[in-house]
């Protein structure tokens, strides 16, 4: 029982340690993508909402159209409405990435490591200019 006790507790640890993470590094890319140290975020999916709501710099905005960036789960389903190559959409899944062909970029785990890429193209198309730092990893599709 012990044993369980323990489990638990480190898997409860390891889980709070990630989406800490995750909200330092979705901070990150918001302010980098906008210039500026706080963004008005539509979270299309529970965990986006929920790194979200532990942010100080990231704020939930339930209209996509006046949020300054969109951040979508893989598996989640945007409103007609949002879903154009105006907004600027950032995913947490390659596969959604791949699928849209007006996505700035995404942030995803794949074999246990943490991935980061930004489409030069849809950068371009929204005058979007990264800081240098990101420069190694915006890749083209051309």
């Amino acid at each position: 029982m012990k044993l369980l006790v323990v489990f638990l507790f480190f898997t409860l640890l390891c889980s709070a340690n990630t989406l800490e993470h995750d909200v330092e590094t979705f901070e990150s890319i918001a302010t980098a993508i906008l210039e500026q140290e706080e963004a008005t975020i539509y979270p299309a999916g529970d965990r986006i909402r929920e790194i979200i709501k532990r942010s100080k710099k990231l704020h939930y905005k339930r209209d996509c159209n006046k949020a300054e960036l969109i951040i979508a789960e893989n598996d989640a389903v945007l409103p007609g409405e949002c879903n154009h190559m105006y907004n600027r959409i950032f995913y947490n899944s390659y596969k959604s990435l791949k699928n849209s062909s007006h996505a700035i970029g995404a942030y995803y785990k794949h074999k246990g490591r943490n991935n980061l890429i930004f489409i030069e193209e849809n950068l371009e198309r929204l005058d979007i200019t990264l800081p240098k730092q990101f420069d190694k990893y915006i890749e083209s599709r051309r």
